[in-house]
């Protein structure tokens, strides 16, 4: 499964009840054991209301090891 190592995240600017929020994941980096994801809440002016990056690791769940990021994961990244 996936397990998160790291978070950053930038609160920008303030976000009101009933406005229609874009939410975007992409994918930012590839390694051969963790992969980032960027993440973005926009505003319906264009602005950015909220930015940042996830590092996440594949740990196998029996074993408990970090294991190589598997294709159905890296296939995004190209």
């Amino acid at each position: 499964g996936s397990v998160v190592v790291n978070i950053n995240y930038n609160y920008r600017r303030e976000c009101m009840l009933g406005e229609l929020l874009r939410i975007t994941t992409q994918p930012q980096h590839l390694g051969h054991k963790s992969y980032h994801l960027r993440h973005e809440i926009i505003k319906p002016d264009g602005s950015i209301a909220f930015d940042g990056q996830v590092t996440s690791v594949v740990m196998d769940l029996t074993t408990r090891d970090i294991v190589p990021v598997p294709d159905c994961i890296a296939k995004h990244f190209s």
